[in-house]
């Protein structure tokens, strides 16, 4: 009989419930334990599971071998890309090193045929008839109020 609920309840819990036949386990045979509805485990017997019957989380999970061969830490073909990069670099360095010498050399010949054309112009032009230097001489007397004066010799 179920009782009225109080002001204080707000549901009347259902009577427990007996169980009205228990099946007894042959003692002999082996006992399985399988995942149940309500999330625990419950026991059943082998005999009673089917054939194939694996539950997931007993069965085995395959691990793959482990491969130990040891590996370059670079892949070699980006190894390989990358020393072409620093070896284009170098070489282009080199080249622009070559040619900053060449174009020097070429500077400093310039430079060098430049007095040579100078020389030899020099060489080549006559000298006065006379031969003798003039030296001219200017004297020049500031006076007052911006005057000045110069006798030329």
């Amino acid at each position: 009989m179920r009782e009225q609920p109080t002001s204080y309840d707000l549901a009347i819990p259902d009577p427990p419930v007996t169980p009205t036949a228990v099946v007894p386990a042959r003692h002999s045979e082996p006992m399985v334990w399988v995942p149940g509805p309500s999330g625990g485990f419950v026991a059943v017997p082998h005999s009673a599971l089917p054939a194939d019957y694996l539950h997931p989380i007993t069965t085995p999970v395959h691990t793959p071998v482990r491969d130990l061969i040891t590996r370059p830490t670079v892949d070699p073909r980006a190894q390989v890309l990358a020393a072409g990069g620093i070896g284009i670099g170098i070489a282009g360095w080199g080249a622009a090193q070559l040619l900053s010498a060449v174009a020097t050399l070429a500077a400093v010949g310039g430079t060098a045929v430049l007095g040579l054309a100078l020389v030899l112009i020099a060489l080549k032009v006559p000298r006065s008839a006379k031969g003798d230097t003039h030296i001219t001489t200017i004297h020049n007397h500031n006076r007052w109020w911006g005057h000045s004066t110069n006798n030329h010799r």
